[in-house]
């Protein structure tokens, strides 16, 4: 029977660690695709600011657009990772990008319209971390 001490050693921390991870980015990645298949509408741009909480530097924007004559309010840009402060000149192309008024195309989900985003899919560091966050996990329990 495993203790306490043996469940906090390393190998445990980082089964763990990778295991939550792994099933968090695959919800995201899982979500981006999905995203993929979500009808288009027009939308606005109402707000932007940049959240510049700890290291995070990450452009938030708030849209109205309307499916079927119901109006609705969206603030999510994407499944993707947020940016951090090393991603400055992203962060700050896309805010710039995006002004209040300006009308933008919003993706939805034809079965939930609540839920949207303006980009759609899934980037390349998001599958990679997937990917690395499976393969940790693997590695980990090949060690037992």
């Amino acid at each position: 029977m495993l203790s306490i001490p043996d469940l906090l050693s390393l190998p445990y921390v980082v089964l763990a660690a990778g295991t939550l991870g792994t099933f968090w980015t695959g919800l995201r990645v899982a979500a981006g695709v999905a995203s993929l298949r979500w009808s288009a509408t027009t939308g606005r741009v109402l707000a932007r600011e940049m959240d510049d909480e700890a290291g995070k530097y990450q452009p938030v924007f708030e849209y109205a657009y309307e499916v079927n004559g119901a109006q609705y309010r969206g603030c999510r840009f994407s499944f993707d990772f947020d940016l951090r402060r090393r991603s400055s000149s992203t962060a700050l192309a896309l805010f710039h990008k995006y002004r209040p008024g300006q009308e933008i195309t919003v993706f939805f989900d034809p079965q939930r319209p609540y839920r949207a985003v303006i980009k759609r899919g899934v980037s390349g560091p998001l599958i990679l971390s997937l990917v690395a966050g499976f393969g940790l996990v693997v590695w980990v329990l090949s060690g037992f």
